[in-house]
């Protein structure tokens, strides 16, 4: 098994996390985990010295694709309801 790490850059991301939200048609409003990305919080996002990773040792892991699909499916049935 070949391990690579891979760093991404965004040359255009939105304002804010709620834009960013909006565009993925999902629910921003009184949401704890506002990242579409990782686990971040809003109890802990002002932490400095917080990492981003997969390892053991980082505070913010980023999501299962496979959870932010079932994520999506529900909010979206949500939304149909109303």
């Amino acid at each position: 098994m070949v391990r690579r790490k891979l760093t991404f850059e965004f040359e255009l991301l939105p304002n804010d996390m709620k834009h960013l939200a909006y565009i993925a048609d999902e629910l921003t409003i009184s949401a704890s985990y506002f990242s579409l990305f990782a686990n971040v919080k809003k109890d802990n996002l002002n932490d400095l010295k917080g990492k981003f990773g997969t390892e053991n040792s980082t505070k913010w892991k980023p999501w299962k694709y496979s959870d932010r699909l079932k994520v999506f499916a529900a909010v979206h049935k949500k939304k149909t309801r109303a």
